[in-house]
């Protein structure tokens, strides 16, 4: 059957459906339609020649557009990794790295990994207290800026117990006070000469 045809009476294009959804203030495409279809997720859609051509009956249009305003508000009620990263004030791929090392449960909607608002807001006070907490010390980056020297200097320092420091996880990192306390002297014992 050529494409210009006109359908049966009581019936439709998916691309006029589409059309009427996005009139509607949801934006639809009629791949969005169809792949819904065959996942079963809608109904009222006619295959006509072998898959070829697909109409809907007009009276299902209403339905086929509430469905998607649902699908709609869940979409917007998702919230996703980057939305987390920033309002964390992280870069993208770092809250992807966490999350996929901390074990955040994500679901894939499109090409987008979301969260529900209760996981979002749960995931969002863990890692802020954990920011928190990480102010309060200083990484063997900073320290090794501050010192002039490179940051595997500042590790091999720490491991010979010049520099103090805590392992936290695979990473050395020093309490701001004692920083404080001590930096005038390992800038003068380990610092880059000037």
């Amino acid at each position: 059957m050529n494409k210009g045809k006109k359908p049966p009476q009581g019936y439709v294009n998916i691309s006029y459906v589409a059309k009427k959804c996005n009139d509607s203030g949801v934006k639809v495409n009629p791949d969005s339609i169809k792949f819904r279809f065959d996942k079963g997720e809608i109904a009222g859609i006619r295959e006509l020649d072998d898959k070829k051509r697909r109409l809907v009956a007009i009276h299902e249009i209403p339905e086929i557009i509430m469905y998607f305003q649902k699908v709609w508000e869940v979409k917007n009620k998702k919230r996703n990794l980057c939305d987390l990263a920033r309002d964390l004030g992280i870069k993208e791929g770092t809250m992807y790295e966490i999350a996929k090392r901390r074990g955040v449960q994500t679901a894939r909607w499109g090409n987008m990994e979301v969260l529900s608002e209760k996981e979002y807001e749960e995931w969002k006070s863990i890692l802020e207290k954990e920011r928190d907490e990480r102010e309060k010390y200083l990484s063997t980056g900073e320290i090794a800026d501050y010192l002039g020297i490179s940051r595997y200097l500042v590790i091999y320092h720490i491991k010979k117990g010049r520099i103090q420091a805590q392992r936290i996880g695979d990473k050395y990192y020093t309490p701001k006070e004692t920083f404080e306390k001590n930096k005038e002297e390992w800038k003068r014992k380990y610092g880059k000469n000037p």
